[in-house]
């Protein structure tokens, strides 16, 4: 590479609740220490990018970057960014996201968390690929702590439909499209896509809810979480059809691979079972 080219990067954008913190244990073995950084912060995410952007600088053998960090974060740094990511269903995502922050002792009602915590329930998934988040992010106003989020409505207002098809241009650009509930045929694409060795071909559930809860919506919560996810269900589905199209293409090879990250991954968690 000479000196006027820029550097080639590796970008996972990892939308909360989608899967990206039981990915990462694979990246990092994959890329090691030397080639692999975790962005690993959102409650202060102007300070990390600026560490991003000093490791970037003094590290020749950086490669692949991590993290709830939007599309553009690459060519924002003098880089020229591959990206790869995952998607959820819209509703499934929010209420997981909510949930999480139950679990963490914020005492807001799912209505209240709606309306008053648009970090976490406005369409994020289309504002991510964007790149909407990008200069927020950079100036320090994407904090993801109660109290410092934005309004639902403070996001609505500030978009426009041609970053709904920023959002899709960026999708169908990205090496891989994964969807969260079929994560070992995402890693498995991952994995041929981007050359990754037999051996580290599996990986370990992380920072996943203890139980699945199933308690039933009634029709104002789920219309009000369709109200802010109109664009992330665009999004969604086009996600769906390029992931079938790519499974479908990666025929009997796929198959078999997807099989061997199965096995490994089942052995990799029942070991750490029993070790804890």
């Amino acid at each position: 590479m000479s000196a006027t080219e820029p550097r080639n990067l590796l970008v996972q954008i990892h939308v909360p609740k989608t899967g990206g913190m039981t990915l990462q244990g694979t990246l990092h073995r994959v890329y090691g220490d030397a080639r692999f950084y975790f962005v690993q912060n959102p409650q202060a995410m102007s300070d990390e990018l600026e560490r991003f952007a000093t490791r970037l600088a003094a590290t020749p053998s950086l490669r692949m970057v991590s993290g709830h960090i939007a599309h553009g974060i690459a060519e924002a740094y003098g880089a020229s960014g591959r990206y790869f990511t995952a998607l959820r269903d819209p509703v499934d995502r929010v209420l997981s996201h909510y949930r999480h922050h139950k679990r963490k002792g914020w005492n807001l009602t799912l209505r209240e968390f709606l309306e008053t915590q648009g970090w976490g329930s406005w369409n994020v998934q289309a504002r991510m690929l964007s790149g909407f988040e990008l200069d927020d992010q950079r100036k320090g106003l994407w904090t993801g702590l109660p109290g410092t989020m934005q309004p639902a409505d403070a996001y609505a207002e500030r978009w426009s439909e041609d970053l709904t098809q920023r959002a899709l241009d960026n999708l169908d650009a990205c090496a891989v499209v994964g969807l969260t509930h079929r994560f070992d045929e995402y890693v498995t694409l991952l994995a041929t896509t981007l050359g990754w060795p037999l051996r580290h071909r599996w990986y370990v559930t992380t920072n996943v809810a203890p139980t699945r809860r199933t308690e039933r919506l009634d029709g104002s919560d789920l219309r009000a979480i369709w109200a802010r996810t109109e664009h992330d269900h665009v999004l969604w589905r086009v996600a769906r059809d390029r992931f079938a199209q790519d499974w479908a293409a990666a025929g009997r090879a796929g198959t078999a691979s997807r099989a061997l990250t199965r096995a490994a991954s089942r052995v990799a968690g029942s070991t750490r079972r029993r070790k804890r």
